[in-house]
């Protein structure tokens, strides 16, 4: 019987995705820095190619309409050939007005 940790070592993982961290209003170490230390990370494929992305904390962990804006900075950065032409442009949830999401920096509250 294998365990957690072995299991996921078989796993074919394409890119690794996890928060941008932040420190009192600084950015911190990258994932992939934070990830080196870290099996089994360190020695998926995803990871020794370099595909880790990092998206805004406040996005990665919310249970909000904000979820929608982490699917659009992961669908850019996975398809960036889908949102050609588009650069500057927001796409808008319908579940809030464009005024609240204006409000936002970067896509967060």
């Amino acid at each position: 019987m294998s365990t957690p940790v072995e299991n996921m070592l078989s796993w074919q993982i394409d890119i690794l995705v996890g928060p941008k961290e932040h420190r009192q209003g600084k950015a911190g170490p990258k994932l992939a820095d934070r990830l080196k230390d870290v099996a089994p990370y360190r020695y998926l494929d995803a990871y020794k190619k370099g595909r880790v992305m990092e998206i805004p904390g406040a996005l990665f962990a919310a249970t909000s309409h904000k979820r929608i804006d982490a699917y659009e900075v992961l669908a850019k950065a996975l398809h960036p050939e889908k949102f050609r032409g588009n650069e500057g442009e927001r796409m808008y949830s319908p579940l809030t007005s464009k005024s609240e999401q204006d409000e936002s920096v970067d896509g967060v509250p």
